[in-house]
């Protein structure tokens, strides 16, 4: 060990392991169940393909912006339209869990 401004600092360079890199996938995904965000990876990725499962036509008038409690939140700018959605938010919700492979959102709030 040498000294250098009272810091002790190894003579040699550290012995590096024959170990191969590790795919970063997988570590992510591992660290994710470490802390359990999956669930919440999946209610964000129901905010994102919102517009995909909607359609242009009704994501122009809408757009999703909350999960929270199992209840998408999603703002409709026309009244009319708002109407026309509270018969389908059901089917939406469905399309969405069916989209992510799993049962996430339970409900479609329109505001």
């Amino acid at each position: 060990m040498t000294f250098r401004r009272g810091v002790k600092t190894p003579s040699k360079s550290p012995v590096r392991t024959s170990r191969e890199p590790a795919l970063l996938g997988p570590l992510v995904q591992e660290q994710i169940l470490k802390f359990g965000l999956g669930k919440r990876m999946k209610e964000a990725q129901a905010v994102l393909i919102y517009k995909d499962v909607v359609g242009k036509e009704i994501a122009a008038v809408s757009e999703a912006f909350d999960v929270r409690g199992g209840k998408l939140f999603v703002k409709v700018h026309s009244p009319t339209w708002k109407e026309e959605l509270l018969f389908t938010r059901h089917l939406i919700a469905e399309k969405i869990n069916a989209k992510l492979g799993a049962d996430i959102i339970k409900q479609v709030y329109l505001v």
